[in-house]
């Protein structure tokens, strides 16, 4: 008895230095089940769960970010090699054209010339449609990035609301604790505040 009557001091100084914010939520207390099985832990502080839940906001937003921003780069470095290579070909395309330019200046050809000039030309602009496709689809690209970071938000204004669903939770549970205090005996409750665990239990609600 002397020793259950020091771990109850104990347990009470403890008590009294912790800041309220890391406390759990006051509830009523109840002994274990015969089974020996602990029940689920749910009166985790609300600082604790709200630290928990803006860390996997972010880890989301970052995962998310990571994959536009890798999708972006690559779209990018195709867009690149592409104009270098339409580059290339357009000046080979030119340099055939003055070339056939001389030919025909030489035989003195002018129709010739003006038709091959006029394929050259036309050529050419498929090749600048083809590069205004592919700007085309980089604002796509921009698009669908500017999409995932609404859905982005909307998913953490959603998280958001969750914790303030959770803090009301927390409030209510600890408003009916406080009413029905007086039915347990003083002992008894800081044993069983001393034996709850504390935060190795995920909420059992779930997050999102």
């Amino acid at each position: 008895m002397d020793m259950v009557h020091k771990l109850l001091q104990k347990a009470y100084r403890w008590r009294q230095h912790t800041p309220e914010a890391l406390r759990p939520a006051g509830n009523s207390w109840s002994p274990l089940p015969p089974t020996g099985n602990y029940p689920e832990f749910t009166s985790y502080p609300a600082a604790a769960v709200q630290l928990y839940v803006q860390k996997l906001e972010d880890k989301a937003k970052e995962e998310k970010l990571k994959q536009v921003a890798i999708a972006e780069a690559a779209q990018h470095q195709a867009l690149a090699a592409m104009r270098r290579e339409w580059q290339a070909e357009l000046s080979n395309l030119q340099e055939d054209v003055a070339a056939r330019r001389r030919l025909l200046a030489l035989q003195v050809q002018s129709k010739a010339e003006d038709e091959a000039i006029a394929q050259l030309h036309f050529a050419a602009q498929q090749k600048m449609s083809a590069l205004d496709h592919e700007v085309a689809q980089q604002a796509t690209l921009t698009k669908m990035r500017d999409e995932a970071q609404a859905r982005a938000a909307e998913l953490e204004a959603r998280q958001r609301a969750k914790l303030k669903e959770w803090e009301t939770e927390d409030e209510a549970r600890r408003l009916k604790a406080q009413e029905g205090a007086g039915t347990y005996p003083a002992a008894a409750t800081g044993l069983s505040q001393l034996c709850q665990p504390t935060f190795s239990h995920q909420r059992s609600s779930g997050y999102g």
